[in-house]
């Protein structure tokens, strides 16, 4: 990236850093607190919180991926 940097690239693209930015508190909506609470007892198996937070030393600019879904079960 420093090297990339250096020739004039202003733009990376790190993707994702996944189930880290959900939130639990009391007005959440309750899938963003089970997705939370998935993340939390998830942690040892995968670092999604330690991921965010590495990416975070670049001071990134977060953006929120959306899907379409027509609803109900159809995604899964």
């Amino acid at each position: 990236m420093l090297e990339a940097t250096k020739r004039g690239y202003s733009w990376f693209k790190l993707v994702m850093a996944p189930l880290s930015g959900f939130s639990c508190h009391r007005l959440a909506p309750d899938w963003h607190k089970f997705v939370a609470f998935a993340a939390c007892h998830s942690e040892h198996f995968y670092g999604f919180h330690g991921l965010r937070a590495y990416k975070e030393k670049y001071n990134p600019v977060w953006v929120s991926p959306h899907l379409a879904n027509p609803g109900g079960l159809v995604l899964p």
